[in-house]
């Protein structure tokens, strides 16, 4: 959960800075996330490369609540996963699972609301 919190603070410190009234943070912010960013990514692609999910090979808790940075997150970012081959696969893993489609159809970015 820790690891899930961790990137969901870096998104909203990135959101603090855009309402910047300048459009602007100081360079020192700016590397801090830079840094961040980086560490959580490799933190994945070094985990995935040894276990098909985030706490072995068996699915969790922790790769539902990570693979929603990866739809959400990044998509408002404008990162993929195109140079993070395994965090890639593990993603294509997740949404391969039935479960994770029929979740999509219903509350999905792409999803619509209920009439």
């Amino acid at each position: 959960m820790q690891f899930n919190n961790n990137a969901l603070g870096l998104y909203f410190a990135q959101l603090a800075m855009g309402a910047n009234p300048t459009g602007e943070s100081t360079p020192i912010v700016k590397e801090l996330l830079h840094r961040r960013w980086s560490g959580y990514y490799d933190y994945l692609e070094q985990t995935l490369a040894k276990h098909d999910y985030l706490a072995g090979d068996a699915f969790t808790c922790a790769d539902m609540m990570v693979v929603y940075n990866f739809g959400n997150i990044l998509a408002s970012g404008g990162r993929t996963l195109a140079d993070l081959p395994n965090t890639n696969a593990y993603f294509q893993r997740i949404s391969a699972r039935p479960a994770y489609q029929k979740a999509m159809q219903i509350a999905g970015p792409e999803a619509t609301p209920p009439a």
